[in-house]
């Protein structure tokens, strides 16, 4: 850092530059003392990121991002080809951090020439927010005049370029070159066969640096691979190559984003996956159940099981649709009964949330039914029956994936499309069905009835128990009861119940945003 003394001439500099018009602060080429001044000023605060983030940019980057970006710089600007790996937890400022050096690197090598390469697993909307990130930081007064895109996925300053690439494993990104610096963001979810063959070439003419940046998920990711060795060469050199900062080395420089975290972690628990990987930087593997004992705990409730409707009660019903029992399950002989059916009922209500403070939409299963072995057409009879006469439910999820297709329409057709919505199991909607049951279930807002010690009670708690946790590239999850274990109609529907729970009507706005005094700047 320089000295305080160093600070004040170059805002000396900068003040009486000021005069000059935003729209024209390049120096003055007549060699006068505006033009003394001004390369002064520009030599201060190209000296060091910090004072080129906190002067130009007019954005003080924290100590944690420092750390990184320094000797990123110095790996660039010795030409060392060093590869960091850095795990920020979200929220922390990780994309900011790179848009600064994209920034500085450009302004440094304008006249030099250079490239850096930012790519992602996405081009949309992954690497075109990158680009607009830093097309943002590059829209201040004294960089604003400078800079231009070009060829839509480019950003220049002079001689120097930014190109924004796709990794996906389809993308077509052979013949790019980044002789400063090759950036790979969400980088636990870039094929590591794509990286090896398309983007370390990009960089080893000129023996670029390299970043990956992301956070955890397994320990076969492209992440998780870098990071291990970057650990063994600082146990080996002493040098630090890898940096981990969880949510609470954000907390310390910032009580709002910790006061934010806290919340969620309240609300969704300390095992909840989100919190485990993209808080607190954990690696996971799959050899887990779905539901830990503190879910378990969350989803079990002390509300009777419903025999019949209640008056002014509100129903919502999810139906998991039996479907043909798999060759590979009776090979291994260990299903005890054939794929059912399962009928949930469940009954909204409102629950008050320990980390929000007031009352949000809820479900409560209530009844549930297992019927095994009907033909499709008496199946459509008894929903028809069960949803649209005797529970009268608002909304039900039905699987339509496979047979269940045919099913879901014949429903929608009786009962009214606004009423049945089919859902179909795909890996993303999958994963994204998963995360919405573990959050749920562990903020309290989906529970299961009071033990009542019958036969359906007994095996959804059997197959909640046993169900199994797995993880896929992308952050994508699922979960299944082994196939020598029997089957998981109980936990797909509860999974389907789940939407119920967000498609139910919010808190009023009063109750939801109450009045403030003042309001704070988010992070």
């Amino acid at each position: 850092m320089q000295t305080n003394t160093a600070d004040t001439h170059a805002q000396d500099a900068q003040r009486k530059l000021g005069a000059q018009s935003a729209a024209h602060p390049a120096p003055a080429p007549d060699g006068d003392d505006r033009d003394t001044l001004a390369r002064a000023f520009f030599r201060y605060t190209l000296n060091d990121i910090a004072h080129f983030s906190r002067v130009l940019v007019g954005r003080t980057l924290r100590s944690y991002q420092l750390a990184v970006a320094r000797p990123v710089l110095a790996s660039v600007r010795r030409r060392q080809g060093a590869v960091f790996t850095v795990e920020m937890a979200r929220q922390m400022g990780k994309n900011e951090l790179s848009a600064h050096l994209e920034a500085y690197l450009l302004y440094r090598y304008q006249r030099r020439g250079g490239a850096i390469v930012k790519c992602a697993p996405t081009l949309s909307p992954q690497t075109l927010i990158s680009r607009l990130r830093l097309e943002s930081i590059l829209d201040r007064p004294w960089l604003a005049p400078y800079w231009q895109r070009a060829h839509g996925n480019m950003v220049t300053v002079g001689s120097a370029r930014v190109m924004f690439l796709s990794a996906h494993e389809q993308a077509n990104v052979v013949g790019a070159t980044a002789d400063l610096l090759l950036e790979v963001d969400e980088a636990q979810d870039v094929d590591e066969e794509k990286f090896a063959k398309e983007f370390l070439p990009m960089a080893a003419a000129q023996n670029a640096t390299i970043v990956l940046y992301g956070t955890p998920w397994t320990k076969d990711t492209l992440l998780a691979k870098y990071k291990a060795l970057n650990l063994a060469h600082e146990e080996k050199t002493g040098e630090r190559r890898h940096f981990s900062y969880p949510w609470q080395v954000g907390a310390r420089e910032n009580p709002r984003y910790g006061a934010a975290v806290r919340a969620q972690i309240r609300q969704r628990g300390e095992d909840d996956l989100v919190i485990r990987t993209q808080y607190r930087l954990e690696e996971v593997d799959d050899a887990a159940g779905f539901f830990p004992p503190p879910l378990q705990a969350a989803l079990q409730g002390a509300h009777p099981r419903q025999q019949q409707p209640q008056a002014d009660a509100h129903y919502v019903a999810a139906v998991d649709v039996a479907g043909e029992e798999s060759a590979a399950a009776r090979a291994q002989g260990g299903n005890s009964r054939r794929d059912s059916t399962v009928v949930l009922i469940g009954e909204r209500v409102r629950r008050r949330d320990p980390a929000l403070g007031f009352a949000l939409p809820a479900v409560d299963v209530v009844q549930a039914y297992q019927w095994t072995g009907l033909a499709t057409t008496e199946q459509y009879a008894r929903l028809v029956r069960l949803l649209g006469e005797e529970w009268r439910v608002q909304q039900a999820v039905i699987d339509a994936t496979g047979i269940g297709d045919a099913l879901a329409r014949f429903l929608q057709a009786r009962l009214g499309a606004d009423r049945i919505e089919p859902f179909t199991f795909t890996a993303q909607s999958k994963s994204a069905l998963g995360y919405d049951l573990r959050t749920l279930a562990a903020s309290g807002r989906l529970q299961l009835w009071a033990d009542d010690g019958s036969a359906e009670y007994r095996e959804c708690w059997r197959q909640v128990r046993r169900c199994q946790l797995t993880l896929h590239p992308g952050n994508r999850i699922g979960f299944h009861v082994p196939v020598s274990q029997g089957h998981d109609d109980y936990i797909a529907a509860l999974a389907m119940l789940a939407r119920t729970v967000e498609g139910a009507a919010p808190p009023a706005a009063s109750v939801a945003l109450p009045p403030r005094e003042t309001q704070t700047e988010g992070y």
